[in-house]
Order: structure tokens, then C-alpha cells, then sequence
């Protein structure tokens, strides 16, 4: 996962400068836009030395569609561009510019505003990518839903405001969101799953030796397993009960804690809850 940093504002300080006006950010005002212009657009990307695609948004979703058929990668961007009116909106329609760069082995995916953003403006800028399914991906958005189908590859996302669903993928997986729902169907052996404020679906089909984590602070966890997977168990929560539907060796049970293994025990996934349940299948 990226670094991340936490500023602190006084909610008094923040209260008088929203009751001022806009607060200002990066890629848009948090007021809502009166008058929105729309505009698709559409990138053709080369998979020549490319062995992962890394996308990035403010505000707007992210989908990655694999495919084992074909070398081209297609990037379909939906931008909706807000002001005050309709000729402000469409003068922040003209300043977004979709940014597309070579870094070593990884091609980035982004945007940015051409020139300095004015106060009303704000930018929603979506990407859905159709790819090979040998790449790994990378993916970052703040206020987003982030979707990732098909890919063999490693995944690292994560969102802040946003539900992640990932569906037949076989790579290591890294993804949190901090509000939001996780829900993974994968054969992955290797992940880390975690949210702040949501729920947590995984159900892995896969017969190999198991190494993960699953977290959330506020909601509850449902975990579906192979029934070849291999791992030692150890499962918590602090405020929830903890429901086992399939058989674990070794078990030892109390209130708020469980551990044992399933398969030949190697392996390991650690699940944890504050406040919330857990269910292992």
C-alpha cells in the first residue's frame, strides 16, 4: 500500500471555512456543482514492456477487465466536469488532461488539471481499462469504487470512500478501503484484505497453502474456503461471536478468540474484528 499521512483540522476551523464557501482541494471543491458537463474518451495503449498498469483517480471509480486473448490495452474514461455554470463547466471540462507515462516496466494512468483550478470546479474522472490478464495492477482512488476481474497477476488497490470487488483472480492481492465494502472470489493464496468501516466477503476456491490477513474495525467477516486449502487459523473479534460451518483440527475455542487449522496446517490467515462477527465455511 502507498504511505499515507493524516492532516487534523479543528472541526470548528473547518465548519467556519465550509460555511465561507468551498473547501478548496487538489482536483475539486467539496460544494456541490450546479451544472455538470459530460465527455468520453477513449486510449489505446502498448503492452510492449509493460508488465504492470497503475491507475489513479480523485474522485471516480476504477475497473480492470483481464483478458487471456490479445496484447492491447484499452482505456475507456468517463469525465464529468462541474462549475457554476454552464460556460464554467465547460471551461473545467477543457482543463482536464488525461495523463498516460512510461515509468520502467509500469505505465501510469492518470489525470491532472492544465492549468490552475478555479474555486468551483470539480473533476469526476472514472477509468475502466481492458487489459491482458498477465499484468499487474495497481490502483488508487479517493472517492471510488475500485473493481478488479480476471487478472493473474499482483494486485495493490486501495480506496478511501469505496467498495472493492475482485472476482477470479489467482495473483497475491493487497486492497483496503477505509469506508467501504471488501468482497473477494479468488484461487489468490496470498492476500491482505482490510477495511476501516465496512463488511469483508472472501471466498477462496484454491487448493494451496494459505497466507493472509483479514481486517476490519467496524463490520463483519465472511471467509469461504477450498476444501484442499492448508492454513492455521487464528480468528478475533472484540464485540461480535465467531460461527465455525466446517471442520478445523486442533480447534481451541473461547468467547472472543478461535484458532486450530484446516488441511495439513501450513500456512497461516489471521481475521480480525472489532466490532463485528466472524464465519468460517
Amino acid at each position: 500500500m502507498k504511505p499515507k499521512s493524516l492532516h487534523l483540522v479543528s472541526t470548528a476551523i473547518l465548519s467556519a471555512i465550509m460555511l465561507a464557501g468551498c473547501v478548496n482541494c487538489e482536483f475539486g471543491c467539496h460544494c456541490a456543482p450546479k451544472v455538470w458537463e459530460e465527455a468520453d474518451k477513449e486510449l489505446a495503449l502498448s503492452k510492449e514492456g509493460i508488465s504492470c498498469i497503475d491507475v489513479a483517480t480523485h474522485n471516480g471509480q476504477v475497473v480492470f477487465n483481464g483478458s487471456q486473448e490479445g496484447e492491447a490495452i484499452t482505456v475507456s474514461v468517463a469525465i464529468k466536469a462541474g462549475g457554476s455554470d454552464e460556460a464554467d463547466a465547460k471551461r473545467c471540462l477543457e482543463a482536464i488532461e488525461l495523463v498516460t507515462r512510461k515509468e520502467g516496466d509500469t505505465r501510469i494512468v492518470t489525470w491532472k488539471w492544465k492549468k490552475k483550478r478555479e474555486r468551483s470546479w470539480q473533476g469526476i474522472v472514472s477509468f475502466e481499462i481492458a487489459l491482458p490478464s498477465a499484468l499487474a495492477v495497481v490502483a488508487e482512488t479517493h472517492n471510488g469504487d475500485i473493481d478488479l476481474l480476471g487478472m493473474d497477476e499482483a494486485a495493490d488497490i486501495e480506496t478511501h470512500n469505496g467498495n472493492v470487488k475482485i472476482r477470479d483472480h489467482e495473483g497475491p492481492i493487497e486492497a483496503e478501503t477505509h469506508n467501504g465494502d471488501v468482497a473477494v472470489e479468488a484461487v489468490t493464496s496470498v492476500f491482505r484484505l482490510g477495511t476501516h468501516n465496512g463488511n469483508v466477503a472472501v471466498r477462496l476456491s484454491g487448493s494451496a497453502t494459505l497466507n493472509g490477513s483479514i481486517q476490519t474495525y467496524n463490520g463483519s467477516v465472511t471467509l469461504g474456503l477450498g476444501d484442499e486449502a492448508s492454513a492455521r487459523l487464528a480468528l478475533s473479534t472484540h464485540n461480535g461471536k465467531i460461527d465455525i460451518r466446517r471442520e478445523i483440527n486442533d480447534m481451541v475455542a473461547e468467547k472472543r478468540f478461535v484458532r486450530g487449522a484446516i488441511g495439513s496446517g501450513q500456512g497461516k490467515v489471521d481475521v480480525s474484528t472489532h466490532n463485528g462477527s466472524i464465519e468460517v465455511e
